[in-house]
């Protein structure tokens, strides 16, 4: 399809998502008009209440709901935000917002005429009678559910009944106006001429609301000349749709939808309704460039649109050398095309006027050439120079650029699996499929084959699964290059030139041998030979807890300092590490993740908030304390009948009486404790050995 590019306003081949520049394009002028508000407040402000019969809201209720049809979610949200901006301001009820609103400081566009606040009998109340009008009709303007519109109308009018009677008396019927709505709705499309139908296609968002406004006057007036009756009760009150336009403009702009988004929602949401496919083929075959021709508002847009497709393997949108759209169907299946407007920073997502669907199918007599891997005469699927996609039962050929030297065709037929056998200790998972072109031999660049798996079909944790092309010369598989296993779409990628057979086969796992378990070998400590607590030592040296000296020594009986115990409670305890206090002095202490770890746990704490001693010498009280608290254990109480019991800190006493009585720890044989002295490394690993084999 090739389209001139004469009174074509802008072309922007670029597709890209909405950046911040694109949505500030949604940004309007504040000085423009609500324009469906208009129309509702025509019909139902101005419409009386003694109607005859509910056919009117039903019917006005199907016109608006198929409007409502022609929105997303995003639209709908738009409008949704509108309204409880006016909910808000009704409840807010600020004065000087009402002033402007109802034009009181505007001498042309005031409401609040003479004549109105002579049908009320004072200001205030024709004032509270507007205000309530002007509320009432925002909830039936901004209202997006068939449901909720029916019942906002009903309550609408029998709320408002003493007001409309004031205002234009009760002899006027539901049905005069009623036809006023319908006949300025008829006219709309007639009182745009074919230039501005262009540039609803294509003019900027800013512009597009600018222009509702003049639409709308020129059909209301249209309108007006065949309803003299309401045109009179309108000048009666001092009105005008002028002046109803302009008043709209300051609610809806200055408080209600300030930056014009739900306004360009509704307003995308009438041209998409006046947006039809006039000619076109929706049914095509492999190879057709079908010529459609759009109309907006009865007049023929079609060279001023922007194209796109939800299926550019199945129908290809491009453009030729001159920017015209070119629409080729190119594979067999369902493909959704999408029109759009066409101005600066437009996207098929949010500019969108028309969406349709067409269907491909194979052309007559264009079925497999069923040959192993090339020749034939072949039906159809484009392969270009300027790069395409063959896509047919499930496998997908991505053809860039420059790969071909000329434009030729080809194709893709599936095989049973057991067409060509598996490697050894492999299989293939699904089917071989056989893609084939004209031209003869290989790719001049590499081309992207992708082939689907079914999730049962391999077990991963004993295959691997890749993608292969067959050697006929060789007789043997060739794993693609640059393979790509995708778990979530459940396909395999792969780069080649070549043309022919293609699988994706599962190969067995190499299952490693299995080898013995190799105990460590313990390091052999020379001065522990006979020490009453060589078996504890050793214990811990072999689970990693404590271990000795370069030179093979342990030293049982020297001194462990309070950072040493801590380390070695952290790794018997199999503590995970974990952020806990950082004393001033432990800060670049090499034990200082292990402290900290420690006090995280509740296990140690310092002299004061900024004191730990990392390299005091620990003292036996200090050591009852720091075992139980990593046991975990409940302190008991009771007596202690060493001889130096009186010595033991009150702070450390109930853990030593914990200590003991679990047999943790024990006094001397002077029956002393020496609780301020200081713990050998043979005595902590004592101690930490006997509450592990609790």
């Amino acid at each position: 399809m090739k389209w001139g590019i004469e009174g074509r306003v802008l072309y922007v081949k670029e597709k890209t998502e909405r950046s911040d520049e694109n949505i500030m394009k949604r940004r309007i002028n504040k000085k423009r008009t609500a324009w469906v508000l208009i129309s509702f407040f025509i019909v139902f402000v101005f419409s009386p209440v003694n109607y005859a019969a509910a056919e009117p809201i039903d019917d006005l209720v199907a016109q608006m709901q198929e409007i409502y049809g022609f929105m997303d979610q995003y639209d709908k949200d738009n409008i949704d935000a509108a309204r409880t901006a006016l909910q808000n301001f009704v409840i807010n009820d600020y004065e000087e917002d009402w002033d402007d609103v109802l034009g009181v400081n505007d001498p042309e566009n005031n409401l609040l005429t003479e004549q109105v606040i002579a049908k009320f009998g004072d200001e205030a109340t024709a004032r509270a009678a507007a205000k309530d009008i002007l509320s009432g009709l925002g909830e039936i303007y901004y209202s997006t559910d068939a449901a909720e519109l029916r019942t906002t109308l009903e309550t609408y009018k029998a709320e408002y009944i003493d007001e409309f009677q004031l205002l234009f008396g009760d002899d006027i019927t539901m049905d005069e106006f009623y036809s006023l709505f319908l006949g300025a709705r008829t006219a709309l499309p007639g009182v745009i001429d074919t230039t501005e139908a262009g540039q609803l296609a294509n003019d900027p968002n800013e512009d597009l609301i600018a222009a509702m406004p003049i639409y709308l006057d020129r059909a209301m007036n249209e309108a007006l000349l065949n309803n003299p009756t309401f045109s009179g009760r309108l000048t009666d009150i001092g009105w005008s749709t002028d002046k109803l336009i302009a008043q709209q403009e300051v609610l809806a702009a200055e408080y209600i939808d300030q930056d014009g988004d739900a306004r360009l929602s509704l307003a995308l949401a009438f041209i998409r309704s006046e947006t039809a496919l006039a000619s076109g083929a929706t049914t095509l075959q492999v190879g057709d460039k079908p010529e459609y021709t759009i109309n907006i508002m009865g007049r023929n847009a079609t060279s001023l649109l922007a194209w796109e497709s939800a299926a550019p393997n199945i129908v290809e949108v491009s453009t030729d050398e001159h920017d015209n759209f070119v629409i080729e169907a190119i594979a067999p299946g369902d493909a959704q095309l999408i029109v759009y407007r066409d101005y600066e920073g437009a996207t098929p997502e949010y500019d969108w006027l028309l969406k349709f669907d067409v269907t491909v199918s194979k052309k007559p007599g264009s079925g497999s050439p069923g040959g192993g891997g090339g020749g034939g005469a072949l039906p159809g699927y484009p392969i270009r120079v300027q790069g395409s996609t063959v896509q047919e039962s499930g496998m997908v050929v991505e053809i860039p650029k420059d790969a071909v030297k000329y434009d030729t065709r080809g194709d893709i037929d599936r095989l049973d699996k057991n067409t060509i056998n598996a490697p050894a200790n492999s299989f293939i998972p699904g089917y071989i499929y056989d893609f084939t072109k004209i031209a003869e031999g290989d790719f001049l660049k590499p081309i992207t084959v992708t082939l689907p798996y079914k999730q049962s079909a391999v077990d991963f944790e004993k295959y691997d699964l890749s993608i292969y092309w067959y050697d006929e010369d060789a007789d043997e598989w060739v794993e693609l290059d640059d393979v790509t296993v995708d778990k979530d779409d459940l396909t395999v990628s792969g780069e080649t030139k070549k043309t022919g057979y293609f699988a994706l086969i599962a190969t067995k796992k190499a299952v490693p041998p299995v080898e013995p378990p190799v105990e460590p070998e313990l390091p052999v400590l020379t001065d522990i030979s006979g020490h009453w607590a060589k078996a504890n030592i050793e214990y811990l040296v072999q689970m990693g807890a404590i271990s000795g000296y370069p030179d093979n020594t342990f030293k049982p009986d020297n001194p462990i300092t309070r950072a040493e115990f801590a380390v070695v409670l952290v790794k018997a305890f199999d503590l995970k590490a974990a952020t806990g206090k950082v004393f001033d002095d432990t800060a670049s202490h090499w034990a200082k993740d292990y402290i900290a770890t420690a006090a995280a746990n509740g296990i140690v704490t310092g002299y004061s908030e900024t004191e730990f001693g990392p390299d005091d010498l620990i003292t036996r009280e200090q050591m009852a304390v720091m075992i139980v608290k990593a046991a975990k254990m409940s302190l008991l109480t009771g007596e202690l009948n060493f001889s130096d019991a009186e010595d033991i800190s009150d702070w450390a006493t109930s853990y030593v009486v914990t200590a003991v009585q679990n047999e943790l720890m024990k006094g001397y044989l002077d029956n002393s404790f020496k609780p301020l002295g200081n713990a050998t490394r043979a005595e902590a690993a004592t101690v930490i050995y006997n509450v592990l084999m609790k």
